[in-house]
């Protein structure tokens, strides 16, 4: 069972933060490794030791440190993506597949979980399972403009054209300044021969790219 933080813990925690957020990473570390010297098995303090190790290009070690942070708390979901992110950092990407696939095994309905993981499978050239995993993220977070642009241009990638069109109309209609989303709508307007269509998105896209 993880070791419950005592004060001292908790006031370098918070000092590690605040120097992270004021961009001294030195100070970060120093504070992190005195948390350490408490408590070697203070589970935030050894994934936060490891995000600034991978942070700083030392990914091997960060990614150890964070494995040694689950290996304290299994169900940690926050340490477990920070893991997937560090892998795919390293381009270890089929085990930051598994990392993330492990985190929304924990929050199957969280978004960012979900197209952390549907961007590796990407990656991965795992297409139909990343056009799975975006449309269970989109079934969560239909409002969301990422969400909804990410399923977009998946679909897009996959053929599947008249199905893209309804859902970029809708990113650009959440996002109407956003490039990509028009870009691609005036692809899949084109693609569907719809040519008049596509001049009108390139028209919006215009005056963002000048």
């Amino acid at each position: 069972m993880p070791h419950h933080p005592s004060p001292e813990e908790m006031r370098l925690l918070q000092t590690a933060l605040a120097c992270q957020q004021q961009g001294d990473p030195a100070g970060a570390a120093q504070a992190l490794a005195e948390a350490l010297t408490l408590n070697p098995q203070n589970v935030d303090a050894l994934q936060l030791s490891g995000i600034l190790k991978a942070q700083t290009g030392l990914l091997e070690e960060g990614i150890a440190l964070i494995r040694q942070a689950i290996r304290q708390a299994p169900s940690h979901v926050g340490a477990i993506y920070n893991l997937g992110m560090a892998l795919s950092a390293a381009g270890r990407f089929d085990e930051a597949e598994e990392a993330y696939a492990r985190a929304v095994a924990f929050r199957p309905t969280q978004p960012d979980l979900l197209t952390a993981l549907a961007n590796v499978q990407r990656q991965r050239s795992k297409n139909a399972e990343a056009l799975a995993t975006y449309r269970q993220a989109y079934a969560a977070a239909s409002s969301h403009p990422m969400t909804t642009l990410n399923l977009g241009t998946m679909l897009v990638e996959m053929g599947l054209n008249e199905e893209a069109l309804l859902v970029l109309e809708k990113a650009a209609a959440l996002s109407p300044n956003n490039p990509i989303a028009l870009s691609t709508l005036a692809t899949v307007c084109e693609n569907l021969g719809r040519a008049e269509e596509a001049k009108s998105w390139r028209g919006k896209l215009s005056p963002l790219t000048n």
